[in-house]
């Protein structure tokens, strides 16, 4: 290649970076002005760009993600010629032979060729973010599939300040009466969002038709009420006039923005990375006519109490006979020390190690040279050892000191003899359960074996595991002994001694534990810490089912009807007109469809250090859900079909559909909220399922299809009861995951887009702590439910469950399903969920250990990432 020409060929590479990353600048730079507002490109159709699309064959990939996908392969080649053009530049280098020219030559090429590299590099870099945000911020034209659909100020819900929105976002098919609501994670300023009359302020909340534009106050909806639950967190949107129409499906905008406060006065979504968030829904032409269910309980319904039959557990016992006398601890000691020798003699003292093992007469002799001296016994040696100064150290054994050192001194054959020398005695020792007993500290030894017997029962008086029973009878050599907690375990306290010459046992047997033997009747009755959950088929409005149980009595009830501990001494329970009531309270999740209650005893605590809490023990438990009072005889003609205005069986008129003999299931909003429960559509409660709302008038007792019980007729009133036993015992099992779907377990290049990530736990969850973030307890913080992107983008997500009934189906729940809805997925990012300790069972025992059926950790590794039990607090990357 010509010198010429490789110049401009590298020049040419360069120039073509440099242009790609100017086309890539002015994409991004003027997305806001052209591409982001789907609604505005809706508009320049008509309305119906997602029509024309489908009619013209059209692709829906917005054109700024196809001009940058062009410009990424593009840069690949690029890419490749630079690499080439850097291996030429070596290989004419390496060949230059010294020539100056060609090395000038190839260095002008190679770095002309790292140039253009390192600038094609930046600019695939650019492509690549810039791929990421075109496919996380931006949808299709208009249509109505999910796909298409993007969730603007995606990370607020989940990843920031919202918890859950409802109808959920993209969902389809929402009826026109339908109440919007939102929950937020944390305490919002009400006055922030409504005024003093509960109006919305619209900016705060905006709702307008998907593609008009919110900045003309025309196009938004403000006749709407908003009423809030009693810890400023949920937040219901009630249109006065229904959305929609009755001859089209509408697409509706919600916009939650930063004018909305938390209590403390900071802006909602300042932590946020929008700072607002923004979810669509489409409204169908209908409104909903169909009342809400029970679809299950928690605990099931029990019809009778069991029986327990106990056979009382058994201490062990034993016995400990003396049969010698133990010794004492004494240290080695000696008489005297005298000199061997001619005169004048040299007194000297000796100090003894109290662990000497030798006995007698000890000599020590001074070496020839008086550097050293021996130690003997009966001319054997014992070892020698240095002097140092006034002194000579036998280790083990003893020290000798000249008395009138440095007069005297050490001189070569000075000797000395250690008179009355006795080895140091080991003492005897007891052990009795955890309790070593040492002779001579402990207990006094006595020649006398029935003494040394009466002070072996006087020290364990003090023993923590054992009883001297029956009690010691002076006189005897020997001691009784019973394990102070009955059961299996006090057979293994121990009864031991260094001499077996001094003691006889007979080692603790005879311990058993208590059996009780249960006869379940109906059911089996359920653990004190039981959480009760309530699941419906649909969303609940939240006003009348969210809050403490004295406030809520009129809506929901949790009585206890039967039981010794079930009496107004109680301090847990209060009275709710004739009936005793459980103190505690009430919380809504699940996107609004699980009801759950968890009482205010504290009784115990769980493997995260958090307080469990119980119902009143070997009680019978009665739960009551008030249906509401059904909107009266009021404009019934424009009610087609229920037309006709027709008492019910209390004389109260109400609209009826008279082919079908049913009523209009709408509650009275007269009192400003309906007087029992209702859907987010403000249907009163279907409590017997016969898909008639009949209001309050009476009780459907869903122990009536509990075995025994026989199938209740339908029509029979719609305020749903049912009752179950509760025995004496806690459970503290932890819950542990059985499955992931293998859609999202590992990192896949075919992971769905929108499908939601599916957890399974082996046992039922407690509903409400299936959130999002986490919860600080006690300084400790616990994760919740966690989704989020390697690039640390928060992606939108909310969670649902639901649980299974096993087969054969009994009529009681057996593990949760937790599904993790999120707005779509990026392409080719890769995400990460997290399920923490702060996810608790329906006995409240938190995800502790973090394990699955395919990850067992140990003691010291409690976690599990990616499947590898870890010690780590958290996984890497979270």
């Amino acid at each position: 290649m010509s010198k010429k020409y490789q110049n401009l060929f590298n020049n040419q590479i360069i120039k073509i970076s440099l242009c790609f990353i100017l086309i890539i600048i002015f994409l991004f730079g003027v997305s806001d002005f052209v591409f982001a507002q789907t609604g505005a490109n809706n508009l320049l159709w008509g309305g119906q760009a997602g029509n024309i699309q489908s009619g013209t064959g059209l692709g829906s990939t917005d054109i700024r993600i196809v001009i940058a996908r062009v410009i990424q392969i593009f840069l690949g080649f690029l890419g490749i010629i630079a690499i080439v053009l850097i291996v030429y530049a070596g290989w004419l280098w390496m060949s230059s032979a010294g020539d100056s020219s060609k090395i000038d030559k190839a260095k002008k090429t190679l770095i002309a060729a790292i140039i253009g590299f390192i600038i094609i590099l930046a600019s695939f870099g650019i492509v690549s973010f810039l791929l990421k945000v075109l496919n996380d911020g931006t949808g299709g034209l208009g249509g109505g599939s999910r796909q298409n659909l993007p969730i603007r100020g995606t990370g607020a819900i989940g990843n920031c300040v919202v918890e859950t929105v409802y109808p959920v976002p993209n969902q389809q098919d929402v009826p026109r009466n339908v109440n919007i609501i939102v929950t937020f994670k944390e305490e919002i300023d009400p006055t922030s969002i409504r005024d003093g009359a509960g109006n919305v302020l619209p900016g705060s909340v905006q709702i307008f038709k998907r593609g008009t534009n919110p900045m003309i106050p025309a196009n938004l909806i403000t006749d709407i009420q908003v009423s809030v639950t009693p810890d400023n967190k949920t937040f219901v949107f009630d249109p006065t006039n229904y959305l929609g129409s009755p001859s089209e499906y509408v697409w509706y905008t919600v916009l939650l923005t930063n004018n909305i406060d938390k209590a403390d006065g900071d802006s909602a979504f300042d932590d946020c990375f929008d700072k607002f968030y923004e979810w669509d829904f489409e409204v169908n032409n209908r409104l909903d006519l169909v009342p809400p269910q029970v679809r299950n309980v928690i605990p099931a319904p029990d019809n009778s109490v069991d029986i327990s039959a106990i056979i009382p557990a058994s201490p062990a016992i034993g016995t400990i006979t003396v049969t010698g006398v133990p010794d004492e601890y004494a240290a080695a000691s000696h008489v005297g020390v005298n000199w061997v020798g001619a005169l004048p003699a040299k007194p000297a003292t000796v100090t003894m190690n109290p662990h000497c093992t030798e006995s007698g007469v000890l000599t020590v002799s001074v070496s020839a040279d008086a550097s050293s001296a021996q130690l003997s016994r009966g001319g054997v040696s014992l070892g020698s050892a240095s002097i140092n100064g006034a002194s000579v150290i036998f280790n083990n054994f003893l020290t000798l000191t000249l008395s009138n050192y440095p007069a005297d001194y050490f001189e070569a054959g000075n000797s000395w003899n250690i008179t009355g020398v006795t080895a140091e005695v080991q003492a005897d020792y007891l052990i009795v359960g955890n309790k070593r007993y040492v002779f001579g500290v402990d207990i006094a030894s006595n020649p006398v074996f029935s003494v040394v017997a009466q002070n072996i029962a006087n020290a364990l008086i003090s023993n923590t595991q054992i009883d001297v029973f029956p009690a010691f009878v002076p006189g005897n050599n020997f001691i009784s002994l019973m394990a102070k907690v009955a059961g299996i375990t006090g057979n293994s306290i121990e009864l031991s001694t260094n001499d077996s010459a001094i003691f006889n046992f007979i080692l603790m047997n005879g311990g058993v534990d208590l059996v009780e033997n249960i006869t379940i009747n109906s059911r089996e009755d359920e653990p004190r810490n039981v959480v009760i959950q309530i699941n419906f088929n649909e969303a609940i409005n939240p006003m009348n089912v969210s809050g403490d149980a004295v406030s809520l009595q009129n809506y929901l009830k949790v009585k206890c009807i039967g039981g010794l501990n079930c009496n107004a001494g109680n301090p847990n329970l209060f009275a709710c007109g004739a009936d005793l009531c459980v103190q505690g309270e009430f919380v809504i999740s699940n996107v609004y469809r699980t009801v759950e209650f968890v009482s205010n005893n504290e009784c115990a605590v769980n493997a995260c250090g958090d307080t469990i809490y119980c119902l009143p023990a070997d009680s019978n438990i009665e739960v009551d859900i008030n249906a509401a009072t059904l909107d009266g005889c009021v404009n019934c003609n424009t009610k087609s079909p229920y037309t006709a205005c027709i008492a019910d069986a209390l004389a109260v008129n109400h609209c009826h559909d008279s082919s079908l003999g049913i009523m209009y299931p709408l509650a009275s909003f007269a009192g400003g909220l309906p007087d029992g429960v209702v859907d987010a559509a403000g249907n009163s409660l279907d409590g017997d399922r016969s898909s008639d709302a009949e209001g309050p008038m009476e009780f459907y007792n869903e122990n009536s299809i509990a075995p025994p019980g026989p199938v209740p007729l339908p029509g029979a009133g719609d305020s749903f009861r049912w009752s179950f036993f509760i025995n004496s015992k806690i459970n503290l099992t932890p819950p542990e995951i059985k499955d992931i779907d293998a859609n999202h377990e590992h990192l896949d290049n075919n992971v769905s887009l929108s499908d939601p990530v599916l957890i399974d736990f082996d046992i039922p969850i407690m509903s409400n702590t299936l959130s999002t973030g986490e919860t600080n307890s006690n300084g400790t913080k616990h994760k919740k439910v966690n989704l989020w992107s390697a690039t640390g983008i928060g992606a939108g997500y909310w969670v649902s469950n639901i649980g299974f009934d096993d087969s054969p189906p009994d009529g009681k729940e057996d593990w949760t399903r937790v599904q993790i809805n999120h707005s779509d997925f990026a392409q080719s990012t890769t995400y990460r969920t997290q399920i923490g300790s702060g996810i608790k069972s329906i006995y409240q025992n938190c995800f502790k250990p973090s394990w699955s059926n395919t990850c067992s950790g140990i003691p010291t590794e409690v976690s599990c990432c990616g499947e590898v039990p870890t010690a780590a607090e958290s996984c890497p990357g979270f």
